[in-house]
């Protein structure tokens, strides 16, 4: 009886985490729906900033494979180089590409945008859990979130 018991614990514990991530998931694909058609393609986003993304996230890979310094651009303001201790987009997003990278630098890319969504989300439906809001309220914040951050995505694709 105990077995079953901490079973159906486990698995209540389980839906509780798995649940709203797919939902967040989901929510992401939603608002992202634009760039379904072109994932492995085109890079989504409007002026420079995709290409700078972008070449951030391929920064990222580069230091991880031993091939560029993690925290310094020696090819950027050659021959001083420059460093990226204080740039904006730090390498945790980087990090959400890597799985992606073998489908192509687009693909790494978009990906890397769809899980920073879906993580915006769900972190803030933990946030609301730890600070006591309890049911279904706990979504609310995460759902206003995504669309925010992607709205400015949906104009065009480079």
């Amino acid at each position: 009886m105990l077995l079953l018991r901490s079973q159906m614990v486990r698995r209540a514990a389980l839906v509780e985490v798995a649940l709203p991530l797919l939902l967040y998931a989901s929510f992401a694909l939603l608002v992202g729906w634009f760039m379904l058609p072109q994932f492995f393609i085109a890079i989504s986003g409007t002026g420079g900033d995709p290409l700078h993304n972008l070449w951030r996230i391929w920064h990222v890979r580069e230091a991880l494979l031993l091939r560029q310094p993690p925290l310094l651009a020696p090819n950027l303001y050659f021959p001083h180089g420059i460093s990226l201790l204080v740039h904006g987009l730090g390498p945790v997003v980087g990090l959400f590409a890597l799985p992606f990278w073998p489908f192509g630098a687009a693909a790494a890319h978009n990906a890397a945008l769809l899980v920073s969504l879906t993580l915006t989300g769900y972190c803030m439906f933990c946030w609301r859990a730890v600070s006591g809001c309890a049911g279904a309220w706990r979504c609310l914040p995460g759902s206003c979130c995504s669309p925010r951050r992607c709205a400015w995505l949906a104009s065009t694709a480079i």
